[in-house]
């Protein structure tokens, strides 16, 4: 209740009258005794503050609140005390009528002039009509003592009086469907007739949302306590010194057990809103805890109001749970009316760079009405099996690629000149573990180019893996068949001649080996301004790194290429980041802190992120050359042929007959009995 949980924090709450000795008042107001003291040296609590902080709706509510739970001080100076009687007739006024008339209209009759009466734990409703068994039949009494638990945490009994026979009951629910039927009766006439038997068209509630958080609260259902009411806070910001909080989150780590004597239920659970992550407990009676037992599950989403706590069994801070409340997440949508296609995306299969399953980044593609994903992690294809199982279900293209680890073998391939069936020379193979790589995109547009993709990774892991595994150029020449070459990332072959100040004759000699040429969001490419490295040196602002991409832009218009917009997406939500974050400080990267956003985007976020180039070229790059790279490889394309391959051994089966023909003789005679 109210009180009690001011109570919890020393102080001794009660309702008070106005009094002339305070001045003039504006509006009840609450008296926070301190026992001990008296008269003007006592404090004066504003009822709006307590509102606010308790999420309580009208100023006299909490009064009203205060008075039911029995928190009167008859002796203190202003206080006016409410009995039991008047207390009924709250809960009646705040408790539940108002809603029972909602939901069960027929009840209004009945309950007209009804006498409200709390004793202890009982409440009377003497009725003045007939239709006791009515309401008992409609669920009344069970609504009444649903609702008083809820919304002031206090179990009741309801019980209906009255002196009527069942028989009048009857009597009185054909009253009250005459009743009914005589007002559709009298009703004005309508301009359609017809339309009169058809169901007035129902307002779409109006959304509850908070515009930067993911949540819904339209449709919140209180699980433990009253609903939780207020902006949630993130939980990054929460300290212990917070004191009581409102936070939401996605549950995980459920954890359900009874005290040893069976009277409370103990919830243990975790919630994350993606800022970080708190644990939750709640302590209560087995009764008050029934919704949120049988309800709360790993996934949902919830909103919490409680105090952070040092907790002495979990020697951990937590979060002691006053109330909580079950809401809707709400999933982020794309809704641009043409779709963009990723092709530049790592899995959870990208060793120790990827965060999200090839499942969870397929499907999120589908649901945001994407025609096609490409699956490039770096140097494997592991994850083409998942996303083919998902991409079967959700109905979505996958385009299967790989990111790649070019090496330039232009300068001693000559001296070599083998072919692609050929023995590859070990001198050779040295040569190409001492160069440098660049990141390149390679994807299949049909089972030929799936077949040669698979023979360049095989290659680069067997033959020519040094700390990655690499692909001579020329390597990837003899195998090219179905494949399409794209320029990659800033580690790229181009973007790094571009970077480096290379010669124009050069950049664009690099270039024409690509089919398409990629660029990204400048906060992939932040890192530039922020490092010291002396190649960086002239880029101090994002302008400069805008300037990169229209470079990239004109060279594809000389050379006529396509150029395609991608997020190298290596998490799917921005608050994943951290993992990737933690993976990275484990392997000693000083910026880690400093996550590049490598999310998957919608289409919207997507032109909004070149939309410095223009409406025209931002959709060029951003929806139409991705889908045309989409049409050019093959729908229905899998990983490995369907059905089972077992060897062909000629001669087998009579080999095998001939051979357990023998066995038995030997072991049974000849003949066979």
């Amino acid at each position: 209740s109210m009180a009690k949980r001011c109570a919890g924090e020393g102080l001794d709450v009660f309702m008070v009258t106005p009094d002339k000795d305070y001045g003039q008042l504006i509006e009840p107001h609450i008296w926070q005794y301190k026992p001990g003291k008296a008269g003007n040296d006592n404090e004066i609590i504003g009822v709006k503050e307590i509102c606010e902080k308790y999420g309580i709706n009208s100023p006299e509510q909490v009064i009203d609140m205060l008075t039911i739970c029995g928190d009167t001080a008859d002796n203190v100076p202003g206080v006016k005390g409410v009995g039991e009687v008047g207390a009924g007739k709250l809960v009646a006024k705040y408790g539940s009528v108002k809603e029972i008339y909602e939901h069960f209209p027929a009840s209004k009759s009945i309950l007209e002039g009804a006498q409200y009466n709390l004793s202890g734990d009982r409440m009377t409703v003497e009725l003045a009509a007939n239709g006791k068994d009515v309401l008992v039949n409609l669920g009344c009494d069970k609504f009444i003592q649903k609702t008083v638990d809820r919304r002031f945490e206090r179990l009741i009994k309801v019980e209906f009086i009255s002196s009527v026979t069942a028989q009048d009951d009857i009597k009185a629910l054909e009253a009250l469907q005459k009743k009914e039927n005589e007002k559709i009766q009298t009703a004005a006439p309508m301009a359609n007739p017809v339309a009169v038997s058809k169901t007035p068209i129902q307002k779409k509630p109006k959304e509850k949302t908070y515009d930067d958080l993911p949540i819904s609260i339209t449709n919140a259902k209180p699980l433990f306590g009253s609903i939780v009411k207020g902006k949630p806070k993130p939980i990054r910001d929460c300290l212990p010194e917070d004191g009581e909080v409102v936070v939401w989150g996605d549950v995980f780590s459920l954890e359900t057990r009874e005290s040893k004597d069976g009277r409370y239920s103990i919830i243990n659970f975790n919630i994350t809103d993606y800022t970080s992550s708190y644990p939750i407990k709640v302590f209560g009676e087995k009764k008050k805890c029934e919704d949120l037992v049988e309800n709360l599950k790993d996934g949902k989403t919830v909103l919490v109001r409680g105090s952070i706590n040092m907790d002495t069994y979990m020697h951990t801070y937590l979060i002691n749970a006053r109330a909580v409340t079950e809401i809707e997440k709400i999933e982020k949508q794309d809704n641009a009316p043409e779709k963009r296609v990723e092709l530049h995306l790592h899995t959870n299969m990208s060793a120790m760079d990827g965060m999200t399953s090839a499942k969870e980044l397929v499907s999120r593609a589908a649901a945001w009405g994407h025609k096609a994903i490409a699956i490039t992690d770096h140097g494997v294809v592991q994850s083409f099996p998942e996303a083919c199982n998902t991409a079967a279900k959700a109905g979505i293209k996958i385009i299967y690629g790989m990111e790649g680890y070019l090496v330039d073998d232009d300068d001693f391939y000559g001296e070599y000149n083998f072919g692609a069936e050929d023995e590859i020379p070990d001198e050779y193979i040295e040569k190409v573990r001492a160069e440098k790589t660049y990141h390149i995109i390679i994807l299949a547009k049909n089972t030929q180019g799936l077949k040669n993709l698979y023979k360049l990774i095989t290659d680069s892991n067997l033959k020519f893996f040094k700390r990655r595994p690499r692909i001579p150029r020329h390597r990837l020449m003899q195998y090219r068949e179905g494949l399409i070459v794209g320029s990659a990332c800033e580690a790229g072959e181009l973007y790094r001649a571009i970077v480096d100040q290379k010669s124009d004759e050069d950049i664009l000699r690099i270039a024409s080996f690509y089919d398409y040429l990629e660029i990204q969001p400048n906060g992939n490419n932040a890192f530039m301004l922020r490092s010291q490295d002396e190649r960086y040196e002239r880029f101090k602002t994002v302008e400069d790194l805008e300037n990169v991409d229209r470079q990239i832009i004109h060279i594809a218009d000389k050379l006529g290429k396509m150029v395609v917009a991608t997020c190298d997406v290596h998490f799917i939500d921005p608050g994943n980041a951290v993992f990737r974050e933690i993976l990275m400080t484990s392997m000693g990267f000083s910026d880690a802190d400093k996550q590049a956003p490598l999310y998957f985007r919608t289409t919207e976020e997507m032109l909004a992120e070149f939309a410095f180039l223009g409406e025209e070229t931002a959709k060029e790059i951003v929806i139409t050359n991705p889908n045309k790279i989409a049409d050019l490889c093959e729908s229905g394309m899998t990983p490995f042929p369907r059905g089972t391959f077992p060897p062909s051994l000629e001669g087998a089966d009579e080999d095998l007959t001939r051979i357990c023909w023998e066995r038995t003789k030997r072991d049974y005679g000849d003949p066979v009995p």
